[in-house]
């Protein structure tokens, strides 16, 4: 490679989809810069809630984050979300000098810095700002949507709106978003003012649910090999496939209650049925163990696989052969199953069902979901009323 250049990353572990969109920017930006012969360093990546920012008070936040996701109490995302107009203002002086000291201590100018997520980016922006003018750089925030572009997502659009009415950090940042989907056609302009936004790129998603040629030709076989772990299924093509997703912390009742709803649906049906159920990250077991114990419970022609964390090859096949996805419409997992359906990377389109579990739906997440009734025909359901 001729040159060497350098990306910062900056992301955060609440949740999961801050992470997949900063894992998949990393990979993608890699191979356009190699195809130009340019060697990029993206190992400059920093969890705004972890050690080197935030700490134990970023740490106390995403325990309490991911364990309400856990627990299902949506009033208390709500609260953290609502409070974090006064986060931004907390920690700005924390985020600040931290973030001109990371800057200060690079040799050369970055290409530019990449945040996918939506804390402190006016700290963020007015170090860059003060490093600019001390080192004579040129350097931008690239700020990528994590969450569908709808008046629902305040927690980027808050203080987006403030940053792109100063004149002095709006040409500092760039925005990209999936395109808005709105009546009004001053959608952007009400919600970024000054800021230029950028909604024809490619999702910030997972490389495998880029790779839809390669699911077309697997979802053309009469006989579909599924790995999960350890296990391989044979899926033959008039079988049923349902997969139960509930987020990256999936809520333990409401998974147990689509599980127990499904079984109950099965009963009437001779069907041969795949149910794909993810349990969470591995180091939680609570969620796999209750799913495990269901599984006897299984009217015969229904499978239950309980999932925990699978190679993304797996879940982008998954997500594309199945009948039915069951989902808490996520940002991230949002944007895979859009992209899947816009590339034609769907197994039987015409009888594919989308269902938003319709119980504790935090406020982005309700944005989320208009967002897919909009675009793919997805439906709210509860475990109560899917029949």
């Amino acid at each position: 490679m001729a040159h060497k250049k350098t990306i910062i990353f900056i992301w955060s572990r609440g949740g999961g989809g801050h992470r997949t969109a900063k894992d998949s920017l990393q990979q993608r930006l890699t191979q356009e810069y190699a195809k130009k012969g340019i060697d990029l360093d993206v190992s400059h990546t920093y969890d705004i809630m972890g050690e080197y920012f935030l700490g134990p008070i970023g740490e106390f936040c995403v325990n309490l984050w991911n364990k309400s996701q856990r627990k299902g109490k949506v009033k208390t995302q709500h609260c953290l979300i609502t409070l974090q107009k006064c986060a931004d203002r907390l920690f700005y002086p924390i985020v600040f000098l931290k973030f001109i000291h990371l800057l200060m201590s690079l040799k050369e100018e970055p290409e530019y810095v990449v945040s996918t997520q939506p804390i402190c980016t006016l700290a963020l922006l007015k170090a860059l700002r003060f490093v600019n003018k001390k080192r004579g750089w040129g350097v931008r925030l690239h700020l990528y949507l994590t969450d569908m572009p709808t008046q629902k997502a305040s927690h980027f659009l808050r203080s987006l709106k403030r940053i792109g009415r100063n004149p002095l950090l709006a040409p500092l940042l760039t925005v990209y978003s999936p395109p808005a989907i709105t009546e009004s056609e001053d959608f952007w302009r009400q919600s970024c003012g000054m800021l230029e936004v950028i909604t024809d790129r490619v999702f910030p998603i997972r490389n495998a649910f880029l790779q839809t040629d390669n699911l077309k030709e697997k979802l053309r076989s009469l006989h579909l090999m599924l790995s999960m772990g350890e296990q391989l299924y044979l899926i033959e093509k008039e079988t049923q496939v349902t997969f139960l997703m509930l987020g990256s912390q999936p809520p333990h009742r409401g998974v147990l209650d689509w599980v127990d709803a499904i079984i109950a649906r099965a009963q009437s049906t001779k069907e041969k049925h795949f149910l794909f159920v993810y349990c969470g990250p591995n180091e939680h077991k609570e969620l796999l163990k209750a799913v495990t114990k269901r599984m006897p419970k299984a009217p015969e022609g229904l499978t239950i696989v309980p999932l925990q964390t699978q190679a993304e090859e797996n879940l982008a096949l998954l997500m594309a052969r199945c009948n039915r996805t069951i989902t808490r419409s996520g940002g991230s997992t949002s944007m895979e199953l859009l992209h899947l359906f816009q590339s034609g990377a769907i197994f039987d389109p015409l009888n594919r069902e989308t269902l938003i579990h319709d119980e504790g739906v935090s406020h982005w997440e309700a944005g989320n979901a208009v967002y897919l009734m909009k675009t793919i025909q997805a439906q709210y359901r509860t475990p109560f009323n899917f029949s």
